[in-house]
């Protein structure tokens, strides 16, 4: 759900994910509070999986979006770039990662659509350097059609060989569940390639 300041909110088993995103393209320079793109912090961002934290933080330097996401575990809310396990011996580790990318996946792609939503492009194409390729996203949206993702992105370096299947705590076998909740929450296509 999307609440009237545009925090997406979604729960899975015991964990419930906040997401609000500040598109600071759009601020009011005649506020007192506004201060420069380049010094305002970042707000929190708490997923319980670090590179994941990572991932979402770069929402604000390639789209000028400034992205809170807080997670939560029964009673625990996620530190910021701490693995959950630190903090909640008791979850099942086995699906508490697909759970988490579901979760910020789905907040997400909520929150992104909220922004989107009246926007006049019906297609936008997004190009990142990585350390180890070019990854180039396109999005097609229609409203009324069933949402697609095309992801391709494997594997994921060349060391060892056959790629990597972890960054840090994150199991990349697992990124097409965070991009295909992003995708339904947005509807249309999203085709990720490098």
């Amino acid at each position: 759900t999307v609440d009237a300041n545009g925090a997406a909110t979604a729960r899975m088993a015991d964990l419930q994910c906040t997401l609000s995103l500040v598109d600071e393209t759009k601020h009011d320079k005649n506020k007192p509070d506004h201060t420069n793109n380049k010094t305002k912090a970042l707000a929190k961002v708490a997923t319980g999986i670090p590179f994941l934290d990572h991932m979402i933080e770069q929402l604000h330097s390639h789209a000028q979006m400034r992205p809170a996401v807080v997670l939560a575990h029964a009673n625990t809310t996620f530190a910021p770039n701490t693995h959950y396990a630190t903090q909640c011996s008791d979850m099942d580790h086995q699906t508490a990662d697909a759970h988490i990318l579901r979760l910020v996946g789905t907040c997400l792609g909520a929150a992104l659509r909220r922004h989107l939503d009246g926007a006049s492009a019906a297609s936008a194409r997004f190009l990142c350097p990585l350390d180890e390729a070019l990854a180039e996203a396109r999005l097609t949206r229609d409203t009324g059609a069933a949402f697609e993702l095309d992801y391709e992105q494997a594997p994921f370096g060349r060391f060892p060989a056959g790629g990597r299947t972890r960054v840090g705590d994150l199991q990349l076998e697992l990124l097409p569940l965070f991009w295909n909740a992003v995708t339904e929450q947005l509807g249309g296509r999203l085709c990720i390639r490098k």
